[in-house]
């Protein structure tokens, strides 16, 4: 099954603009700062671009180096639950912003 990201480039670029999110009656509201003062956003994401937003820059959610590890660990212990494992990193990446050109 092709697990397909959570938002799409354009869609990152517009919501990474505050530094909470929550989804209320079928709506997300991004919490930002402008002026120095909150305010929220109306935002139409579904729960997996949801779950992205919330985990995206938290202690607890995942990183680029994150897939990359378990990308690299899989292959090196062979096929004992390579997929499995290469799902896990699928689903992972599918919650982080595009990579960076070059990076």
């Amino acid at each position: 099954m092709e697990i397909k990201p959570a938002l799409t480039a354009r869609e990152w670029e517009s919501h990474i603009v505050g530094d909470h999110a929550h989804e209320q009656k079928g709506k997300v509201y991004v919490y930002s700062y402008c002026g120095g003062l909150p305010y929220a956003e109306d935002v139409e994401v579904d729960r997996h671009g949801l779950a992205a937003l919330c985990l995206h820059g938290q202690p607890f959610g995942f990183t680029r180096s994150d897939v990359h590890w378990l990308r690299k660990y899989v292959n090196m212990e062979g096929p004992s639950h390579h997929a499995q494992f290469m799902s896990l990193a699928d689903r992972i990446e599918a919650l982080l912003p595009p990579e960076e050109k070059g990076g």
